[in-house]
């Protein structure tokens, strides 16, 4: 399957390249035929040349520079002028699934560039798949080490990608959207911890829950009573659809957990108001093979049927559990006990006895390849998956 994606990319930069070749062509014709032109003008959709800009007289001002850059770095071959030429967009790609969708598996790889690269023309793909590649693009600069792309440039773009975003997911709420908008929201989050992406982190959890995405579908969802409001999502068109939008909303509960746990604030969403299944292993995903796991469990509320089949969960769905703990751990830790009454300090020494166990038997009940970090780590010989290291830092950062 990766062979495939490959082929896609390079069957796609190959025809970029021949319409670049083409371009120029007929941008040396035109010259010769019309030698009274500016040979000093910039020629359309080029990089600019390191000797060229050392010629010059003198140094335009830093907002015309960047302005430069992000023309010189269009073409218009790509699926919007504020995106670079296809060449790197198609290793920034790379570099996201690489780096970046270990620790936020929210999307498809090989559905989301048969939706770009399946095209026979750019402009027949859909603005919601534009935006959510400014969101990937802006996410991934931090790995890419072209010399084409510079800091300045690098800023200029994540500003034009975040509003891009955001007024995107405000005029047309969506999942399309919503991924966009979670996966900018990492990636600010990641970086600074301020109330930039506080905002943007209360605009993602209204949106899930305005969304309908904290349920499982009608047929799925347990006879219980609940506030939630009615989905506003149509059905999915496949099951593919569907363990994306289930991935999505874990995505951002973990968001939600782990942002108020470096903050101090509450959290947004609240987790007797879900009705979700676990997200499943990758490769099942990726194969399109349907599977069931185990629903998410609380212990104000358990689910009457249960499905406990370990082997279609991955590093993703153990996460989710532990953070689960860690939002209620944070919710203790917020409550307040008088501790000149007797029965306060008892009731709150219970409740910390009780998430104590409750840390401990989740980290017993994980699999073997899972519990053991050493294992993990030595696995291969080579680089450790990101997911488990993850599942381990979770765990620890509440262990005394």
């Amino acid at each position: 399957m990766l062979m495939t994606h490959s082929r896609l990319l390079e069957s796609h930069l190959h025809a970029t390249q021949q319409q670049q070749q083409q371009q120029q062509q007929q941008q040396q014709q035109q010259q010769q035929n019309n030698p009274n032109r500016n040979h000093n003008a910039p020629a359309a959709h080029r990089f600019p040349s390191p000797s060229t800009a050392s010629n010059q007289s003198h140094t335009p001002p830093a907002s015309d520079m960047a302005s430069r850059q992000m023309a010189d770095l269009s073409t218009s071959h790509s699926f919007d002028p504020d995106l670079p030429t296809d060449d790197i967009l198609c290793t920034l790609i790379d570099a996201f699934f690489h780096h970046v969708h270990p620790t936020c598996p929210i999307l498809h790889r090989q559905t989301l560039l048969d939706s770009l690269f399946q095209q026979r023309r750019p402009t027949e793909v859909g603005q919601a798949n534009v935006i959510l590649m400014h969101a990937i693009v802006a996410a991934a600069l931090r790995f890419s080490n072209d010399p084409r792309l510079t800091e300045q440039w690098k800023s200029n773009f994540r500003q034009v990608a975040k509003r891009k975003v955001i007024f995107f997911a405000l005029e047309t709420p969506s999942v399309e959207s919503l991924r966009a908008i979670s996966i900018l929201v990492l990636d600010v989050v990641g970086s600074t911890n301020g109330p930039s992406g506080w905002g943007l982190l209360a605009l993602t959890t209204r949106m899930a829950l305005h969304l309908g995405l904290a349920l499982e579908p009608a047929k799925e969802v347990l006879p219980q009573i609940s506030t939630m409001g009615v989905r506003a999502l149509p059905e999915s068109s496949d099951w593919i659809d569907e363990e994306g939008r289930r991935r999505l909303f874990w995505a951002i509960y973990v968001l939600d957990v782990i942002t108020s746990l470096g903050t101090s604030l509450d959290l947004t969403l609240d987790e007797t108001e879900v009705e979700r299944q676990l997200p499943c292993r990758d490769s099942l995903w990726d194969r399109n093979q349907p599977t069931q796991t185990r629903w998410f469990q609380t212990p104000a509320k358990k689910p009457t049927r249960s499905i406990d089949n370990v082997e279609s969960l991955s590093a993703f769905s153990h996460q989710i559990e532990v953070i689960g703990i860690l939002g209620r751990i944070h919710r203790f830790l917020r409550e307040t006990v008088d501790i000149n009454v007797i029965s306060d300090v008892e009731a709150w020494q219970v409740k910390y006895c009780t998430l104590d166990k409750a840390l401990t038997s989740w980290n017993y009940s994980l699999p073997t390849s899972l519990g053991n970090l050493t294992r993990a780590l030595n696995m291969g010989g080579g680089a450790a998956d990101p997911s488990w290291l993850m599942l381990h830092v979770y765990y620890n950062t509440f262990v005394p």
